[in-house]
Formats: C-alpha cells, sequence, structure tokens
C-alpha cells in the first residue's frame, strides 16, 4: 500500500487523500485554488502573522483566477515529496524527469 496525503487539488481540496503520482495528476489536471496558500497538511507550519498573500504569480495565460506559475506549481510539488517521502522522493517510483517535462 501506498502512503497518502491530502490532495490539494480544486476537487478534493484535502478531503480526499491519494498517493504522489494521484497528487501530481489531479494537481496537473485541475490545478490548486489560489484560497489554498499554507501547505499545513504537506509540512509547511502556519504562521498567523505571515502576509505572504502577495508572493502567487499568476499566469497571464488566459488570466483565471486558479492559474500560477509553472515555477511556483514544481517548488510546491517538490515541498510535498520533500516533506512526505524524503529527500530522494523523485527516485521512489516515478522518473525525476516527470517534472522536467511539464
Amino acid at each position: 500500500m501506498s502512503h497518502q496525503i491530502p490532495c490539494p487539488c480544486k476537487t478534493c481540496n484535502n478531503f480526499r487523500s491519494h498517493d504522489k503520482s494521484t497528487v501530481f495528476s489531479h494537481l496537473m489536471q485541475m490545478g490548486i485554488s489560489l484560497r489554498y496558500d499554507k501547505w499545513i497538511y504537506h509540512g509547511e507550519y502556519c504562521n498567523v502573522s505571515d502576509d505572504s498573500d502577495d508572493d502567487i504569480t499568476l499566469d497571464e495565460g488566459d488570466g483565471g483566477d486558479d492559474d500560477i506559475h509553472d515555477d511556483d506549481l514544481d517548488e510546491m510539488l517538490n515541498n510535498i515529496g520533500q516533506s512526505t517521502w524524503g529527500d530522494n522522493w523523485q527516485t521512489s517510483g516515478e522518473s525525476s524527469s516527470t517534472l522536467d517535462k511539464i
């Protein structure tokens, strides 16, 4: 049985848990809501005095509110992997080139 984490995609909204490949797929297909700015379920600590809402970079594509820049998504996926599966998370199942292809 694979390790499962809450999925922060727009559909699951951290109410459903999946393995890392499913979470990755959901984030690529459905995206992540901009309202989810603290990764408290994925290793980031909540700091009530932190006003980092201005750090999100919107994609210039279609102007949708829930589109985020690819670099930000790569960073978030790496944070999930490292905090959940350790430093060697990319070699523990899927090819490490999966993120590079996107």
